[in-house]
């Protein structure tokens, strides 16, 4: 890979991971799409997820007080739940009506909350949720849009919503890296491993930053900003759909 490619691939984890610790989401299906032009279609995916377990790690890690370990515990459960089906079960959904679906259900949870406050009531809610994040997480990417209406309703402030988001998103993309190194036949992150290593760097010096502009921002600015920015992605899957273009 030139020169080039690895510092607009750098410059892309930086800029992404300062929007999702941030606003708290957004940051990985930008990624995705910042990608996909410069690098083989087979390779967005895997590579993709190991940008984002460091972005989510340091996140993490960055905010490790705030996480609400009980959801957390429940979508890690989730996750491997999700992951194993992935694992023997790897399959393309239908991609128009995936974004239509996906993107009118986000804008119904997001903006209408009695759905999302009667789910939330379920038993241990948060493991479905988990197992079906980290399934699609397999072939579209960047998932938080799924969490982030039922994060908004069940986390205490922003703090705790990004630390419980980037926690859960850690084991997803870490179980995404498994299954794409072990179970998935032709790829190798070898060719990938000195651009990773500098989107690596990149994601880290991102989240530094986006953490500390968290800081700056009220409560309530944060969550007209995080509705906005799961809206905004709501609406691109849906017109990419109806476009006939990828969702993810």
């Amino acid at each position: 890979m030139d020169t080039p490619t690895i510092i607009y691939l750098s410059i892309a984890a930086c800029l992404t991971s300062i929007i999702t610790a941030s606003a708290g989401i957004g940051g990985g299906l930008v990624l995705v799409a910042l990608m996909t032009p410069v690098l083989p279609t087979a390779a967005v995916i895997p590579v993709h997820g190991v940008v984002q377990l460091a972005s989510n790690g340091s996140r993490m890690t960055m905010s490790l007080p705030h996480v609400q370990w009980k959801i957390t515990l429940q979508l890690w459960l989730g996750a491997i739940v999700g992951a194993a089906a992935a694992a023997w079960f790897l399959i393309q959904l239908d991609e128009q009506m995936f974004g239509i679906v996906l993107g009118s259900l986000i804008l119904v949870l997001i903006w209408l909350p009695m759905p999302t406050k009667r789910l939330l009531a379920l038993p241990r809610p948060f493991i479905g949720l988990g197992a079906i994040s980290a399934y699609v997480s397999h072939f579209a990417g960047g998932t938080g849009p799924i969490l982030a209406p039922f994060l908004a309703q069940a986390c205490k402030d922003r703090f705790a919503l990004i630390s419980t988001e980037a926690a859960s998103q850690m084991l997803t993309h870490t179980l995404k890296i498994f299954v794409f190194g072990f179970f998935v036949a032709g790829f190798s992150f070898t060719p990938y491993l000195w651009p990773l290593l500098w989107m690596v760097i990149g994601a880290f010096i991102g989240t530094w930053i986006g953490t500390k502009i968290l800081g700056k921002i009220s409560e309530r600015v944060f969550r007209w900003i995080f509705s906005g920015v799961t809206t905004a992605l709501a609406v691109v899957l849906i017109v990419r759909a109806l476009l006939g273009s990828t969702p993810g």
